[in-house]
């Protein structure tokens, strides 16, 4: 009798719910300080760590 190992499922993942052209004027707006970083993320429906991660150089953890 032959054993097939089990496969290995991998989540196929959703495409962010914003526009680059929407990440970019919210990273404009922060930088030069006309909102906040949480107001920013409130407004234009982005998380406030990819934000912080665009703003610091950093890459996502996926």
């Amino acid at each position: 009798m032959i054993y097939n190992m089990p496969r290995n499922y991998i989540k196929k993942k959703l495409p962010p719910p914003y526009s680059m052209e929407t990440l970019q004027t919210a990273l404009a707006d922060v930088e030069n300080s006309n909102k906040t970083l949480r107001e920013a993320a409130a407004f234009y429906g982005i998380p406030a760590t990819t934000i912080y991660y665009k703003i610091e150089g950093r890459k996502s953890s996926r």
